[in-house]
């Protein structure tokens, strides 16, 4: 999210029952003609109340998502920029801090997501590439901790179940 200046608008953010914490990360924008300060949002979700059953596991992995059994964390944010060497140091510092199991960045600006997948050692992703220097979506996600599976993917949307 980017606040310009001055902005003295209300955010309300639906919440689901499962969420623990919620952390906003503020940083200072990389463009201050848009905006003073760019929010990165965190999520930490509860563990699920709900037994998994190791038979379920076997019979088609690829379809049934278990329960999280374990407390996770997920950054959303709009990175404006993944090749950014200032964002890359940014997102780092997030990833150490809260640990999270998925993260999705907007406006990566980036055709192919391999190398961040790479270098933050994120097992997985889904990714709309980039067209020209405009939009540009990525998941990453560590596959011990989450199971994502892709409903529908276009230019510009990501629609995922995890």
């Amino acid at each position: 999210m980017i606040f310009p200046e001055g902005e003295n608008k209300k955010y309300m953010l639906m919440c689901p029952v499962a969420l623990v914490k919620c952390s906003f990360d503020l940083r200072q924008a990389m463009n201050p003609a848009i905006a003073k300060y760019a929010v990165a949002m965190t999520l930490t979700m509860r563990q699920s109340q709900f037994p998994v059953q190791d038979t379920l596991l076997m019979v088609n992995p690829s379809t049934i998502h278990t329960p999280m059994i374990n407390p996770s964390s997920f950054i959303v944010w709009n990175i404006r920029g993944g090749n950014n060497p200032v964002s890359k140091r940014h997102f780092r510092e997030l990833i150490r801090n809260h640990k999270p199991c998925m993260v999705a960045l907007l406006e990566t600006r980036m055709v192919s997501h391999v190398g961040l997948r790479d270098e933050f050692d994120f097992d997985d992703f889904l990714e709309v590439p980039a067209i020209g220097r405009s939009e540009g979506i990525v998941l990453l996600w560590n596959t011990d901790m989450v199971t994502v599976s892709t409903l529908r993917q276009s230019e510009q949307e990501l629609h995922a179940m995890i």
